[in-house]
């Protein structure tokens, strides 16, 4: 029993557990980004009080983990490994289909403008890149955890089925962000010595 009241008062103590359901994502669109998007970033638009970030809206997303690889070494025993190079995985976001089809057109027009679609010429990456932030909220909408993704752009728009017996589904729509690094905005405004000991985190004996 006892630690099941450690565990509580651990809880407690770090104000509680948070909801997957509770995120915003948001970015600031660069001079020429907006400029080349202007017509669909005023139908997606919904920026509290006239702000520069615009709010995207999707049904899932992933706060992105990292990845460490490795090689392995051995001489006269069992193979240890080493680390050698840190990877980020990409992000994967799901939006539900309005009737205006408004995130559809959004994505293939940022798609068309990184890559055109008449002469094939590819864009600088400073045209079509921006940084996207990701915000795990609390009930009340503050924001107690956030990473901003550095240079992200969609690197796929997946394709939309069509099904003759989904009447009662939504339509959804499923686009994969890449990035060149992320900052852990939690980590970097905090005075926490990193990593944290697993006993301050998890009670003895559960």
């Amino acid at each position: 029993m006892s630690s099941i009241n450690n565990f509580k008062a651990q809880i407690a103590s770090e104000l509680g557990p948070v909801n997957p359901n509770r995120f915003r994502v948001t970015f600031s669109p660069k001079l020429t980004f907006s400029q080349k998007f202007g017509i669909q970033l005023n139908a997606l638009d919904n920026r509290p009080n006239g702000g520069n970030n615009l709010v995207l809206q999707p049904e899932v997303v992933q706060i992105p983990g990292s990845q460490i690889g490795s090689f392995e070494n051995s001489t006269f025993r069992n193979p240890i490994k080493y680390p050698n190079i840190r990877t980020y995985e990409d992000v994967s976001m799901t939006f539900p289909i309005t009737r205006k089809f408004s995130v559809v057109k959004f994505f293939k027009e940022w798609h068309d403008q990184i890559v055109s679609k008449t002469d094939w010429t590819v864009a600088y990456l400073d045209e079509f890149a921006v940084d996207l932030q990701v915000e795990q909220l609390d009930r009340n909408d503050n924001v107690v955890y956030a990473v901003t993704l550095e240079n992200a752009w969609p690197v796929g728009v997946n394709s939309l089925d069509l099904d003759a017996a989904g009447s009662d589904v939504i339509s959804k729509i499923s686009v994969t962000f890449t990035y060149e690094k992320f900052k852990d905005l939690a980590l970097e405004s905090s005075n926490t010595t990193v990593p944290v000991e697993v006993a301050n985190v998890i009670p003895a004996g559960l």
